[in-house]
């Protein structure tokens, strides 16, 4: 894992998942095809589209999901964590 600056205030998201795959800011960025500049930065969407692009399988999931029934079910971290291998 990397430990990288964030250069700016619109890379974090970028940042994050770069430190994580253990590449470089510019590695990710060419992938995604742009800076965050324009874009008001970039979404856990294109992190997730970058680490699914160099292997890794990575999923978004909702702590407060909505139910069929309308209801919402919490998750708590523990119960996700503890899932865990």
């Amino acid at each position: 894992m990397r430990n990288q600056r964030q250069p700016n205030d619109w890379s974090c998201v970028a940042m994050a998942f770069s430190n994580v795959l253990d590449i470089t800011l510019d590695e990710f960025v060419k992938v995604i095809g742009h800076d965050g500049s324009k874009t008001n930065g970039f979404s856990p969407i294109e992190g997730i589209f970058v680490a699914n692009k160099l292997g890794f399988k990575v999923e978004q999931f909702a702590s407060r999901a909505l139910t069929g029934f309308g209801g919402i079910v919490r998750l708590p971290i523990s119960y996700v964590t503890d899932e865990l291998p």
